[in-house]
């Protein structure tokens, strides 16, 4: 789960906030996704940075574990809000919902990053992103017609 060093983007990968969850947690299941993606440039979405926070603020986390938490979020390219992300998550969403396939609005911002830098998602719920025709999805999940 290192990031390459320097400016140097090296096989972009968006990180979904529940694989970023296995490796903070040191869930047996990150392991699989820190190997895959050994050597890439990982990219959380200001989504992502966001559910986080919001976990820790659920939780009534103290100030060491939120340094911890931000001290960890350093580790990857956050990528921030924008009016190009912003039109490819309405883009995103409208087309979904013509489609039959409402998505909830923060996946909808995960999955608007990874098209917007053009990049994979690499995500443990396969099933929220797999109706994106033009997504391509890295997961140790089933496939909805396995599951």
């Amino acid at each position: 789960m290192s990031q390459s060093s320097g400016s140097e983007v090296v096989d972009p990968t968006v990180v979904d906030t529940d694989v970023l969850s296995f490796w903070q947690k040191t869930d047996t299941r990150g392991a699989e996704y820190a190997r895959i993606l050994a050597g890439r440039t990982l990219i959380i979405s200001f989504q992502t940075v966001a559910e986080q926070l919001r976990w820790a603020e659920e939780r009534n986390w103290g100030d060491q574990r939120r340094r911890e938490l931000e001290d960890f979020l350093k580790r990857f390219l956050v990528q921030p809000y924008s009016i190009d992300l912003a039109r490819e998550w309405a883009t995103l969403m409208a087309s979904m919902g013509k489609a039959g396939n409402p998505m909830a609005s923060g996946d909808g911002w995960i999955a608007a990053t990874a098209l917007l830098v053009g990049a994979p998602l690499a995500t443990h719920n396969r099933r929220d992103f797999e109706s994106i025709p033009s997504l391509t999805i890295i997961s140790f999940a089933p496939p909805r017609s396995q599951a």
